[in-house]
């Protein structure tokens, strides 16, 4: 996870979690390199396997795809079922660091809304005033 956030050449390239080899510590190391850069745009997505990929055929080895399946299981975002691909890290802490990261994610925008609303009260408050006379 941290080396694919280390190498985004901008701050909105997704961060995808090779959660099948990587355990909190390196989830923790992401998220720490994340609020160390101030980076606000990012996003964090459940590894998913493909037909024809690696990834595929490591989920295929362990039983966790056929290709007869419910196909809405292969979803990048955290769906009701998703495939879990991780050895070490269980689908509740998967859940909780989700969580967490859309948590901060919401606290962030508004915070961000109501510095702009100080800083510039007539494009906020008064603009909206006006449009209602």
């Amino acid at each position: 996870m941290l080396q694919h956030a280390r190498h985004a050449t901008t701050p909105a390239r997704p961060v995808e979690p090779r959660l099948r080899q990587e355990g909190m510590e390196s989830v923790s190391q992401t998220l720490k390199f994340i609020k160390d850069n101030k980076i606000e745009h990012y996003d964090i997505n459940v590894l998913a396997p493909f037909p024809g990929t690696p990834v595929w055929d490591y989920a295929l080895s362990r039983g966790l795809v056929s290709n007869d399946m419910d196909w809405s299981r292969v979803d990048y975002h955290f769906t009701a079922n998703p495939i879990i691909l991780s050895e070490k890290i269980s689908r509740q802490e998967i859940e909780a660091v989700l969580t967490k990261v859309e948590t901060k994610r919401k606290r962030a925008k508004a915070q961000r809304s109501m510095m702009n609303i100080i800083k510039h009260p007539y494009k906020y408050i008064i603009k909206s005033k006006v449009k209602s006379l």
